[in-house]
Parts: C-alpha cells; structure tokens; sequence
C-alpha cells in the first residue's frame, strides 16, 4: 500500500496508529522513500510474493523525510529509510536517524567504498544500492570532445562562457563537488568552483534533463547531468528527444585520472525501526541480483552490488559497450565535504564589478551579480519548515543582477545615467519577475551647496498565475507595469 507525505502532525499520529496496528497482524516493514520511480513497484511487489512481508510505503522528498523522522523521534513508524543521493544519507546519518547494523549478506554485495564507514560496535547506519554517474554532454559540432574529458576542464577559461549546470546547491551537484574537493584538495576545490562559476553561459536552472536540451538547443556548449537522465533521453520514441540525442555526446570524465564520479542512491534502517528484522530482510532483497536488475532496467542505474552484470541498451550505448573507470573514495568522505562545500559556494555570491576612470571627467561601471534564490531557507528552533523549504527549492532559481552607470563632469555641472536589469528569481517562466530600469540624472555644485534631479523609469512585462498546481494552472493575466519616479535632492556640506 502506498501513502503520500502529508506534513500536518495530526495525520501523521494517524498514519503512525495505522501501521503500528498492522505490525501487529502480519508481517510488514514501514518504509519511507525518495524514489519516486514508477518501476518500483514491481520491485516491491517481488519482495512481497517472495517473503511474504507486506510494505507500507509513505513517499515525500528526501529533505521532507528526514524532517519527519526528526519531528516523529521514538514514535516513528519508519523501519526502512531510502534516499537518493550521499549527501542526504550522510545527514541522516550524522542527525543521528539510522540504526547501525550488521549484515553479511549486505557486507559482501556491497563495495565499502559505498556504504557509511563502520561505527565502533562495526555497524553500518546505510548502503549505497544504484548508482549513477555524473558525466558531462557536449555539442557535438562545437565542441572537441578532449576539451570536455575532466572536470577540472569544467573551470578552465578555454570554456569560459560554454557551461550549463543547474543550482550548484542541489545535492547532485553538491556530491559532485564534493568528490572534487577530496580530490583536489578544499583550495584547489575552491578555486576550480570560481572557475566554473566563472564558465556559465546562463544563470543555473531547471533539471539535468533542461541542460541536456539546452546544448542541444545551444544555448550553451556544454552541461553536466546524472547518467540516467541522459539514458531516459536515449530510451525515448519521441522525434524532439531523439533530435536532442543527435546533436549531443557525451564524456565520462577523468578516465586517465581517478575516473567518473558516481553518486549513489542508498537505504539505512530507521534508529527506532519496530520491525528491525523485516528492514534487513528488505535491505537485503535490494542487494540482490534480481532487485539491482530492476535499478538497471528500471531506472537507468548501474548496480552497487558486486557482480552483478546488466544488459541495458542505453546504458551500453554510452560507452560504446565498454567498461569505464569510476572513482573509488568513499562516497561516506564525499557526503561530509558537502557541507564545506557549500560553504564555499556562500562565499562565490558575489559582485564582480569593473569601473574606468577617464581623466577627471568621467567615470564608466558596470556590476554583475549572482543570486541563487533556491537556497533560501526559512528556520526557526520549535519548527522544521520542511515542506515551505522545500517549495522554494522546487518554486525559486539562480540569475543574476546587472547594472551600468555613468556620470560625466564639466565644470560645476554634471550629468549621470544608469541602465539595470534584474533578472526573475521565479523557475518554469512562472509569474516572471524582471524588472528593466533606466535612469538619468542632472546636478549642479556651488561651493558647499548642491542640487540634484533624477528620473528613474521601471518596467516589467510579465505574465501573472494567481494559482499554479502540478494538477492545474490559471490562465495568465498579462501586467504591463511602468513606473516614473522624480527626486529633487539639495546637498549641503557641513
């Protein structure tokens, strides 16, 4: 049976009371989930005709679910927590929400590169179960394929201008430069972000599956995307994506090097699991070759499991068929360099500016500023905001500010001008938030005395949704706003 996440705590004190009560009539395991795949379900359909073991299954986002288990402490019903990215399981972990445990059968499918490090009684708080790689896609017409084949060439100037990525704070890209970071080292790391920061050809937005389509459809030359985004593409009828697929390759970096980063998705027991055995016995089954064929085929995603061999068309078609190298550190090493790395992605919001000077007359500057609105985050002690946060990551995107300005002297005169440009901080072209503006100015200075006009024009053309869903939207009302504004300042130096 399946259950939608639905923050209120009321419904969810029900939802716990309904399957506390089923544990107790049969055999179940209470799982919380961030797979939001379809074929799934043919997975746990399995796992339940061959154990007998029925699954509840509540679904929600990642950050939604650890905030649950936060908020539900000892009363949790979960027993089996899965998420989709290293950087989530590591939180988990280090908010202390898994229960470490010991499992030979997992030990022995599972590589320890992707699993958690070892507590100090030997247990293991989760497992990476699919992986995916993080690889990079090129215009085929634009772009040599050895100027794409690191991701340290990611941040070199010879592809200034060239690069799509979306928000450098969502966990996929997190995890990535994390790796990097263990790689490189944290100043090396630092300055390669400014590199790439540096090479964006737009302000980050959309999904993997947006820059994909993006290079092909050359707005930039090149992009970074999780493997099985690209391998949906290849798996595609539909003429747009096959013309996509046309125009595009695609690198596995770094395979003279350390190799291909690889993310994972992974499952850990929940700390208060009440059906603990029936959570290993489902961590377990994921482990298996039957189960990791079902992330291959399903969704695109190479196993974690040892020996374990898949035969899947797109997957296949992106290596010619033939085997690449991935990186080997512990993707435990890479989940903790996230939170440093974020810190250093902070200290990139910045304003590059640049000004001239000519003579003692006139003065030219312009500014360029990145915002990722996307990272906003809404705290407070007593409350975890877990749905809002997670509403403007998925509502808000990255752009960018621009501003130029002018002023020229003659004598006790003066004259000055401006142009700016802001740009939406809204994703999917929604209620479209630019404002366009222009200024002129006039001034005259005597002394210690002065007198200053300004005009300043503001316009924006947008089209406003009163209500959007992902069920429905409103039709647009298109806003045509101008606004004028005068100041009349007098100076006076004391």
């Amino acid at each position: 049976m399946t259950r939608k996440f639905v923050p209120a705590l009321l419904v969810g004190g029900v939802l716990a009371m309904t399957l506390g009560a089923a544990s107790a009539q049969e055999q179940v395991v209470n799982l919380y989930s961030a797979r939001h795949y379809s074929t799934d379900e043919a997975l746990y359909n399995d796992f339940t005709k061959a154990t007998g073991i029925r699954i509840n299954r509540v679904d929600a986002d990642d950050a939604g679910i650890l905030a649950r288990l936060k908020a539900e402490g000892s009363a949790s019903p979960a027993d089996v927590i899965l998420l989709v990215d290293a950087a989530r399981l590591h939180k988990g972990e280090v908010d202390g929400l898994f229960k470490p445990i010991q499992s030979k059968v997992l030990n022995d499918a599972i590589p320890a590169h992707l699993r958690s490090q070892p507590a100090a009684d030997g247990g293991i708080s989760w497992y990476g179960l699919s992986t995916r790689a993080r690889v990079i896609v090129y215009n085929k017409t634009k772009v040599q394929k050895d100027d794409v084949d690191t991701y340290e060439e990611l941040g070199d100037p010879k592809n200034k201008g060239k690069l799509c990525i979306r928000s450098g704070s969502h966990p996929y890209n997190l995890s990535l430069f994390g790796a990097v970071t263990e790689h490189l080292g944290d100043a090396k790391a630092e300055e390669w972000l400014k590199g790439v920061v540096s090479n964006l050809a737009r302000a980050p937005k959309g999904g993997d599956t947006d820059q994909i389509k993006a290079v092909a459809a050359g707005e930039c030359d090149i992009a970074v995307t999780n493997s099985y985004y690209l391998a949906r593409l290849l798996r595609s009828t539909k003429p747009e994506d096959t013309a996509v697929i046309s125009k595009v390759g695609v690198v596995f970096p770094n395979q003279q090097s350390w190799g291909t980063h690889m993310n994972i998705a992974g499952g850990a027991v929940a700390r208060y699991a009440k059906n603990q055995e029936n959570a290993v016995k489902f961590l377990e089954y994921l482990a298996s070759a039957s189960a990791q064929n079902y992330f291959a085929n399903g969704n695109n995603e190479w196993p974690a499991a040892k020996g374990v061999a898949v035969d899947n068309p797109a997957l296949k078609s992106m290596t010619g068929g033939a085997p690449f190298k991935s990186e080997t550190i512990p993707i435990s090493a890479v989940g903790a360099n996230t939170v440093k790395v974020q810190q250093m992605l902070d200290a990139l919001k910045a304003i590059g500016s640049v000004g001239f000077i000519i003579g003692k007359y006139g003065l030219i500057s312009g500014d360029y500023e990145f915002v990722d609105y996307s990272k906003t985050r809404l705290r407070a002690p007593d409350y975890t905001f877990s749905e809002e946060n997670s509403q403007i990551r998925k509502s808000f995107q990255s752009t960018y500010n621009l501003r130029f300005g002018t002023e020229w002297r003659y004598s006790a005169f003066s004259v000055r001008g401006g142009y700016a440009i802001y740009g939406s901080p809204y994703a999917n072209n929604l209620n479209d938030e630019q404002l366009t503006s222009y200024s002129l100015g006039v001034g005259y200075t005597e002394g210690k005395l002065g007198l200053d006009l300004a005009w300043v024009h503001n316009s924006a053309d947008k089209d406003y949704y009163l209500y959007a869903s992902e069920n429905f939207t409103t039709n647009a009302v298109n806003q045509n706003i101008n606004g004028n504004h005068f100041a009349l300042t007098l100076r006076a130096r004391f």
